[in-house]
């Protein structure tokens, strides 16, 4: 995963993912609302497969990626005729899918980026903020994981679908967090008390 724009740092968050309102058909921005002062080229985050690139709506000039878990993430209000992918193709992250800007229902050039669950249901959507790593707040885009100065990465095994697996943890105030990101939607995450570690499978 990477982030949308080239420089994090260059990026701040004007509309934050959750707040209430009447703006949106779900009663909530279901996604976070970027601006890149610098280079404003947004790039996949992930790979996938392109599977609406298009100019109408709310969104504007828009693309839908699906990724492999089969959730789908939204770029929206890119420059008219910017889009540099069509819908069947195959990207790959870190691939630049258009330029920044303000159409469709935009009040100024900005993304509008956002994870649904399936494409598409008002509301059906996964918190873009954890998934991108970023602190869910208006202002200066901030990584988390630069934030915690007392969080050591480590290793665990966890059990996935009858296989042994290591995965990244985060041993913090003497606790090991699974970093699954926000994937409770289609994991189910328990915990073997004979083997002594978790388990995870999909629902």
């Amino acid at each position: 995963m990477v982030f949308p724009f080239k420089n994090p740092s260059d990026c701040r968050i004007t509309c934050i993912y959750g707040i209430k309102g009447t703006l949106w058909a779900s009663g909530k921005h279901d996604g976070v609302d970027l601006i890149s002062t610098n280079d404003k080229t947004i790039l996949a985050i992930s790979d996938g497969k392109v599977i609406r690139s298009s100019n109408t709506g709310a969104w504007g000039e828009h693309v839908v990626i699906q990724m492999a878990d089969g959730r789908s993430v939204v770029y929206a209000h890119m420059i008219a005729g910017s889009r540099k992918v069509a819908a069947g193709a195959t990207v790959k992250a870190g691939q630049p899918l258009g330029i920044m800007g303000n159409t469709g229902n935009s009040e100024g050039a900005h993304l509008h980026i956002e994870i649904q669950k399936s494409y598409y249901k008002a509301g059906a959507v996964d918190d873009i903020a954890k998934f991108l790593g970023i602190r869910n707040v208006k202002g200066n885009v901030a990584l988390i994981e630069s934030e915690v100065d007392d969080e050591v990465v480590t290793k665990t095994k966890i059990e996935l679908n009858g296989k042994t697996v290591e995965v990244d943890t985060i041993l913090k105030d003497g606790h090991n967090y699974i970093q699954l990101r926000d994937l409770s939607d289609i994991l189910n995450i328990g915990y073997d008390a004979v083997k002594k570690m978790p388990i995870v499978t999909t629902k």
